[in-house]
């Protein structure tokens, strides 16, 4: 199977059959044991290699492609694909979800039908007949090590519904009590919950398997940080939210060079994210971006300014300014000096565009270029740091002012140095 693999590989380098963004020529293909999985586009020049690679190799090493029990399956293809796929590797045609080594591949949430499956195989390993002559103490440990432990390989890679840990955990239940498929309230003598605690605290030690799965999806989480030989390292994965909540609630970022840190969604400043101190920002961010950007990458230069897409609110810019309060990395950033009446101290900035709104006409445009320090006048640290209404506000290149109870509104403010 190594000699598949270098194949592949070598075609891959080579360029005789297309590649995919973001894919290693590694990761497009998947062997365990006489199992094989290959990703490659449906195309007659990438299929015809294939049929003719996977000949050779048979021929070769004995290992002869089975195609009567192979399958394809398209992901995002229209009907001319499907022919083509059809005619030149005459095999069967799949579709999602499909079963490899056990698990179901899916390509969006499972439905309760395609959950089936999986929960009537952990529940019916014994007959029927079987269960009122198993005595409880033998009952307990068929739960814990036959029920209890078929679905974790699915619970593993797949963030189940919260129904299928409810049918689980009431078979269990009913099993357990009764040797039943179904049993009610009166037959349980102690709570489930307190079955299901450790045995030093005075339970019978039979796993939640819901906070066992999360345990184990959390893993996956520690592993992405911390082993970058996975073969899966690098590839565009599906963001498992309460696994990350849980990670990053439980794991303490030190940065080195960076390399391995997130920059938009890792929690490296000081125990926040960049997220939890610009959330104005960091929508402004394309997805791709936020997955993809490193440290190191957005220090360099910084290289992260660039990221933003779209002109920042007036909010936006003093949660610009905060961050760079907060945290020495950003040294790029203009951090004014704030005493303790909440004023600006001494430091220019720019005013490209004022909105005053009075009772008799609303809302109204007066674009300025009333460039103000952080000294004077008063009026205008008001309007930067607060967003009170001003008392007299000077708008500078229009020779006006406006008279008390005027509320105001500030777009587009930006840094002229230090």
């Amino acid at each position: 199977m190594d000699v598949l693999t270098k194949i592949f590989n070598k075609a891959a380098t080579e360029g005789v059959i297309s590649s995919f963004p973001r894919i290693s020529a590694m990761q497009r293909l998947s062997i365990y044991a006489d199992d094989v999985t290959l990703f490659v586009k449906p195309l007659a020049s990438d299929l015809q290699f294939i049929r003719q690679v996977l000949q050779i190799f048979g021929q070769a090493s004995g290992l002869r492609v089975n195609y009567a029990k192979s399958s394809a399956i398209l992901i995002r293809g229209n009907d001319a694909d499907r022919r083509r796929v059809a005619d030149m590797l005459q095999c069967q045609e799949g579709d999602f979800p499909c079963k490899y080594l056990g698990l179901q591949l899916a390509i969006r949430q499972l439905t309760h039908a395609e959950w089936q499956p999986m929960l009537d195989h952990a529940k019916y390993f014994v007959p029927a007949w079987q269960h009122g002559l198993i005595q409880r103490p033998g009952r307990l440990i068929l739960v814990k090590s036959m029920i209890a432990a078929k679905p974790v390989h699915h619970f593993m890679v797949i963030e189940a519904s919260d129904w299928v840990f409810e049918e689980l955990d009431r078979w269990m239940r009913a099993f357990f009590w009764k040797g039943k498929e179904k049993v009610n309230g009166g037959q349980c003598l102690v709570t489930w919950n307190a079955i299901c605690r450790p045995t030093d605290y005075g339970g019978l030690g039979i796993k939640c398997l819901k906070q066992q799965a999360l345990a184990l999806r959390v893993r996956w989480e520690w592993l992405l940080r911390t082993d970058p030989n996975r073969p899966w390292q690098g590839l565009p994965m599906a963001t498992d939210g309460m696994a990350k909540r849980v990670f990053d609630s439980l794991v303490c970022i030190k940065v080195g060079n960076g390399s391995r840190v997130q920059f938009w969604s890792n929690i490296w400043i000081f125990g926040f994210a960049v997220i939890d101190i610009v959330p104005l920002i960091h929508g402004l961010v394309d997805t791709r971006t936020r997955n993809r950007r490193k440290v190191e990458q957005a220090l360099d230069n910084e290289a992260w300014l660039q990221d933003i897409n779209g002109d920042l609110s007036f909010s936006a810019h003093l949660q610009l300014l905060h961050l760079g309060r907060q945290s020495p990395w950003f040294r790029g950033i203009p951090t004014p000096t704030i005493n303790s009446r909440g004023r600006v101290m001494p430091q220019e900035f720019t005013l490209h565009c004022l909105f005053i709104k009075d009772s008799a006409s609303g809302w109204r445009n007066r674009p300025s270029q009333h460039a103000f320090g952080g000294a004077g006048p008063p009026q205008m640290q008001d309007l930067h740091v607060a967003g009170r209404p001003a008392s007299h506000l000077d708008l500078g290149s229009t020779g006006q002012t406006r008279s008390a109870g005027s509320s105001f509104a500030m777009l587009h403010l930006s840094s002229r140095g230090r």
